[in-house]
């Protein structure tokens, strides 16, 4: 399973990767560094994505985000146009949710009931006057299709 994290200055790429490190522990899969690539999160991230893809033949790939998953849909079109029989991939933020795209997609998300429901509670301690932990707790959910 590779790896494309965005820049270790964005906390939820630090965070995805605790995340990808833990599952791996957890299932007792020894944990491989080199399966790992940040990968920039602009337009210009082609080059850097189709050199890793063209040394590797991965059955799965977790991007940061869903534009990242996309973009590494579309340079596998392009270098590997049987991809879709052996590879998998997964992003997050379920943006298919916003936006009709004609991509398979994996993709976790906030389950928009919790989000909504956390951040009232919040607003309502703040409006009161209560004191509010610096805690994000978010429940996901996977969407397929």
């Amino acid at each position: 399973i590779l790896f494309f994290n965005g820049p270790e200055q964005i906390s939820s790429a630090r965070e995805r990767l605790d995340g990808y490190i833990r599952a791996h522990r957890e299932q007792g899969v020894p944990y491989d560094a080199g399966r790992v690539h940040v990968i920039p999160v602009t337009a210009t991230n082609y080059e850097p994505l189709r050199e890793v893809l063209t040394q590797s033949s991965p059955s799965a790939i977790i991007c940061f985000s869903d534009i990242l998953a996309l973009q590494t849909v579309r340079v596998l079109n392009r270098i590997r146009p049987g991809w879709k029989k052996n590879t998998v991939i997964a992003g997050f933020d379920n943006i298919k949710s916003f936006f009709p795209l004609p991509v398979s997609l994996i993709s976790v998300g906030p389950a928009a009931d919790s989000l909504g429901g956390r951040a009232a509670q919040t607003l309502l301690k703040l409006m009161r006057g209560e004191k509010v932990e610096n805690t994000t707790v978010l429940h996901t959910r996977i969407f397929d299709e």
